[in-house]
């Protein structure tokens, strides 16, 4: 990936013990199953992306099963965690006056995400801008999931 801090995890392949957490963070997530096969499908050394991570939810528990699977890999966080207009407009059934504090909706992610956080790379940005991050000079995608 260009430009962007690379992290390296569950160094020579041991396998880690690291419990689940994500059932104690705010969010919607109800795959678990795609993404447990996800990370037992995951390559040595293959870089992955969640893009939309709001508090942390799914992305702690793919980090959780990443971590446990014994393998080398990039876990990338995209996100802008400026939250979405529903939750900014007052009269929306999701608004919450919290994600207008700068940067609180960000904190509350790395907060959630403290005990993982060997296993994530967070980047804070749109999706499409993310992305162009992945992107080599030949046009290859460098993310596998």
């Amino acid at each position: 990936m260009k430009n962007q801090k690379s992290t390296r995890l569950t160094q020579g392949c041991v396998k880690s013990d690291v419990e689940h957490i994500y059932e104690s963070i705010e969010g919607w997530f109800n795959f678990e199953d795609l993404y447990s096969q996800v990370a037992s499908k995951t390559q040595n050394g293959w870089k992955l992306v969640e893009i939309g991570c709001w508090q942390g939810r799914s992305a702690a528990f793919l980090a959780t099963e990443l971590a446990n699977s014994g393998k080398t890999f990039d876990f990338y966080c995209v996100d802008t965690w400026d939250g979405s207009e529903e939750h900014l407009n007052e009269n929306s059934h999701a608004y919450s006056p919290l994600i207008q504090q700068k940067d609180w909706l960000y904190n509350k992610f790395l907060t959630n995400m403290e005990p993982l956080k060997d296993y994530f790379t967070p980047i804070r940005k749109e999706s499409i801008e993310a992305a162009k991050d992945f992107v080599e000079n030949d046009g290859r995608i460098t993310a596998e999931y």
